[in-house]
């Protein structure tokens, strides 16, 4: 067993104490956001004890699976305890910077991960989870904003976990781009501070080709956009 995997063995203990909170709502209400469908096939890499996994079975009907992995036994064992009632639950004990996964998902979703995996295996980890997204799926990343982490390793915080390494977004895309990745979407916002302390990041397959049918539709869409934007900068200039 690896130093890490030790690590978040002992790490499930205060995950189990701390519960659901506002982070693991807002990861489950931005999923929504961006598309995640009751139907869709999802990959949650670095489930830990099953907290945002629940969140995700509660959404996801019948149709819909939810596949869960974590380097941390004690973790998995945890959340297959919390899962149990779910029959379109699965969760494995799984290192996807080293091994993968004979099937394809709709989304794959990193809730607080990436900042955890040493950015040497970044590479690997990447190319693996580009075999493992369907070509119209989307990755959600969600992430520690990297000032806010920055600042945290700098005061040498004790909450910090054993690897806790900002994630820049230039970082981000000297890895992804390689791979016909692209950041369809990029959020900083707030869920505890004044000052953004969040990154939302959404990865998908850059397109082979580009849909030349439906632009007419796209520019019909904005010209009535803009139409309306005008409208309404011109009556405020009657009040």
């Amino acid at each position: 067993m690896s130093e890490v995997s030790k690590f978040y063995d002992e790490f499930s203990k205060e995950q189990f104490q701390r519960g659901i909170n506002n982070r693991h709502l807002s990861i489950q209400y931005h999923l929504e956001k961006f598309g995640l469908q009751p139907n869709f096939k999802v990959l949650e890499i670095g489930c830990g004890i099953g907290t945002v996994s629940e969140l995700l079975a509660r959404f996801l009907s019948s149709e819909g699976s939810l596949h869960a992995v974590d380097i941390s036994e004690q973790s998995i064992e945890l959340a297959r305890q919390r899962l149990s009632k779910y029959n379109n639950v699965k969760c494995e004990v799984k290192d996807l910077t080293k091994e993968s996964i004979n099937n394809e998902f709709d989304v794959i979703v990193l809730p607080d991960v990436i900042e955890h995996i040493p950015l040497e295996l970044h590479q690997s980890f990447f190319s693996n989870l580009k075999k493992l997204l369907k070509l119209d799926g989307f990755i959600f990343i969600h992430i520690p904003h990297p000032n806010f982490l920055e600042w945290h390793v700098k005061i040498k915080d004790d909450r910090l976990q054993i690897i806790d390494q900002p994630i820049y977004t230039n970082e981000l895309c000297n890895v992804i781009y390689p791979l016909n990745f692209y950041i369809h979407q990029l959020i900083s916002y707030s869920i505890y501070t004044v000052e953004n302390d969040y990154q939302i990041i959404i990865l998908k397959n850059k397109p082979k080709e580009i849909d030349t049918e439906n632009m007419p539709k796209y520019f019909q869409l904005s010209f009535k956009r803009r139409l309306k934007n005008k409208i309404k900068y011109i009556l405020r200039g009657f009040k």
